[in-house]
């Protein structure tokens, strides 16, 4: 089922199909490094796939501009998901999952968040430490306390919003 996701470490966007349950599942790695876009069809049938020319590709997709997708990306460079620039196609978030059965499509739902157990850092001082199971990954490779590796917080942040999206990591 979906909590498979919770075992896995490295770059994906799936779709899995449980059969027991009859449900299809979709998930993105936790940084967002795969995308994953899809879009529920009105026969209730959903298109997906790893590029938005691929969900595209599928008669059933109305190509109408999203606004609220269009200004997120005239802000920042990037459509921030579950925004993308073409209405009724969504994005799936980095360390998110959403499931489809029956036609229906549940809302997404985030299985991993970043958190840093770090508290005001003085100028000169150590850098804070991340949580093990809060950052498996940092630029293809684990990190956390079970290999001793520390992290300033900025460092992090900035490697993930250059991960995120173009035109994030700008200063």
């Amino acid at each position: 089922g979906d909590a498979c996701v919770q075992q896995l470490d490295g770059m994906f966007a799936f779709a899995l199909w449980d059969r027991n349950r009859e449900t299809l599942f979709l998930a993105r790695d936790r940084l967002g490094v795969k995308p994953l876009f899809y879009a529920l069809l009105p026969n209730g049938e959903l298109a997906f796939g790893s590029e938005l020319t691929a969900v595209l590709a599928h008669p059933a997709v109305a190509r109408t501009i999203d606004g609220d997708g269009l200004g997120s990306y005239f802000f920042s460079d990037y459509a921030h998901p579950p925004l993308t620039l073409v209405k009724g196609v969504r994005k799936l978030a980095p360390g998110e999952l959403v499931t489809w059965k029956d036609g229906v499509l549940a809302q997404p739902s985030r299985y991993w968040n970043l958190r840093l157990d770090a508290g005001p850092v003085p100028l000169g001082g150590e850098p804070a430490r991340v949580e093990e199971d809060d950052a498996r990954e940092h630029r293809g490779h684990r990190c956390g306390r079970r290999h001793g590796m520390q992290v300033a917080p900025h460092e992090l942040a900035c490697s993930i919003a250059h991960r995120i999206g173009p035109g994030a990591n700008r200063q």
